[in-house]
């Protein structure tokens, strides 16, 4: 027979507001330290850090790749420099984390546009109109008929 155990989880609901705004100011820090961070580095990096947490002395940065990582070790006295320019003179270690895949946000797929019915009929029109031009023609003739079986 199971016993019926307690339950040593308060809902998150049943907090108030207070668990919200702890996590709230959390993450309000975490912005903050990302964009000192990528203040000081070159353009090139900051879509490629994905966040920046501070544990104790040391902050980590998390990177999309592992690629990014290896560069952004070799910046490590810049990074900490750029910290204790911000008054964060308690941080003494950077470590470089990859963010596993799982855990980042899939980038939007993006669909190819449909051509309208329209737009392919004036391909025809046109290609049939520039007769004088016979490689235009051609290539237009082509066009139409590699987008009309793709639509199909």
């Amino acid at each position: 027979m199971r016993s019926k155990r307690k339950s040593h989880f308060k809902s998150a609901l049943s907090l108030g507001g207070k668990a919200t705004s702890h996590f709230t100011r959390i993450i309000t820090q975490q912005k903050i330290l990302r964009e000192v961070i990528c203040q000081y580095l070159p353009d090139h990096f900051s879509p490629h850090i994905t966040s920046c947490i501070k544990k104790d002395k040391t902050i980590i940065i998390y990177t999309t790749s592992a690629t990014w990582a290896s560069q952004l070790r070799f910046l490590n006295q810049p990074i900490l420099a750029a910290l204790h320019a911000h008054g964060k003179n308690d941080v003494t270690e950077t470590k470089i984390r990859v963010l596993p895949e799982a855990l980042t946000p899939e980038p939007e797929k993006r669909y190819a546009k449909k051509l309208s019915d329209a737009s392919l009929n004036m391909i025809h029109s046109n290609a049939i109109a520039h007769t004088t031009d016979s490689e235009l023609s051609t290539a237009l003739l082509q066009l139409h008929k590699t987008l009309k079986n793709k639509m199909s």
